[in-house]
């Protein structure tokens, strides 16, 4: 027979359905005709019964169409975040979201805008990297008025990060992910070693007459959090992203950076060698204003290790940007 999740009256579809715990059942999310297209979601319990409000709660109902939904249900199944591409102004597609608490079935009050540019931004992916935290990644079409003529009419990455009572985690229109020739799309995310995520998505920047599709990935990582204000680690927050050490210098086997953020963020932390050649291009998620820590194994991207020699290191946060060189010894 089956328990009704949505109203039996209004055309319902595209549902995503995720694990919330062992005892807490699954959260379902779908699109339904409405205002158009809309966003609804619902708790549903082991037993298949509706934990919400009847037919789900509304999570979007604004007017012409939100669609595309990604989300995700973070490690402690506490919270969940729901994002889609939302046309509600009638002439470009922006990427919103909404946060859920899972216990009571509220939403924050607000839309969270990550884009709100002239161009299409489209097909978010959402991922939890742990409680309270996610990445969202999606296609961006900013590269149609591209100055390099290289780059223009191609279908770009940005993203950024939301973390629970702290909010989105860079400016509104996020971050270049993959800027280059022609497409990059399809993207994921994958957990695949500790804190660590694999971004890889499908890159078209090697086509010439006919598309040629290759695998591209960057590593989403989390930083160990030394300290914060609210463990006592200092008496006020710090005023600015900065790197206050890099030890052992030079080094053999791993590189430590220590860092401090005023505001959680999305860093972008890039590796070069002597020649100016990409070594190393990771995403670091600082979730707290403190004292952060990340390192290096002297591998590369694909996971090789690089040979003995001078290397120059760049994180970037927003508009400031951290630069140094490094000495790796084998």
């Amino acid at each position: 027979s089956g328990h009704s999740l949505s109203d039996q009256s209004l055309e319902a579809n595209d549902i995503s359905v995720k694990k919330i715990s062992d005892s807490d059942g699954v959260l379902a999310v779908w699109n339904q005709d409405g205002n158009f297209s809309d966003v609804y979601a619902q708790k549903i319990s082991w037993d298949g019964e509706a934990q919400w409000t009847d037919f789900g709660i509304p999570i979007s109902t604004e007017d012409n169409d939100q669609s595309s939904i990604s989300f995700d249900v973070d490690s402690d199944g506490l919270y969940a975040f729901i994002s889609w591409e939302d046309y509600r102004n009638g002439s470009d597609y922006d990427i919103v979201g909404k946060e859920i608490n899972i216990n009571s079935g509220s939403i924050s009050s607000e839309d969270i805008y990550f884009s709100s540019d002239s161009t299409n931004q489209q097909k978010p992916i959402v991922k939890a990297v742990a409680s309270g935290e996610f990445v969202l990644i999606w296609e961006d079409g900013r590269g149609y008025y591209n100055s390099d003529p290289l780059l223009i009419n191609g279908v770009d990455l940005y993203g950024s990060a939301y973390v629970v009572g702290s909010g989105r985690t860079t400016g509104i229109d996020g971050i270049p992910i993959s800027v280059e020739y022609h497409d990059q799309k399809k993207a994921q995310i994958t957990k695949y070693s500790g804190d660590d995520y694999l971004l890889h998505w499908i890159d078209l920047r090697s086509s010439g007459k006919e598309d040629l599709a290759n695998y591209y990935a960057k590593t989403i990582r989390r930083s160990d959090i030394l300290s914060t204000k609210e463990n006592s680690g200092f008496s006020k927050l710090p005023e600015s992203f900065s790197i206050e050490s890099v030890y052992p210098n030079p080094f053999n086997g791993k590189v430590t950076f220590d860092f401090t953020v005023s505001d959680p963020g999305l860093i972008e932390f890039k590796v070069f060698d002597i020649g100016g050649r990409l070594v190393l291009d990771d995403l670091i998620v600082s979730s707290y204003p403190g004292k952060h820590r990340v390192s290096w194994d002297g591998r590369n991207q694909f996971g090789e290790l690089a040979p003995s020699g001078i290397y120059y290191y760049k994180a970037t946060l927003g508009p400031v940007i951290q630069k140094g060189k490094i000495t790796y010894l084998k």
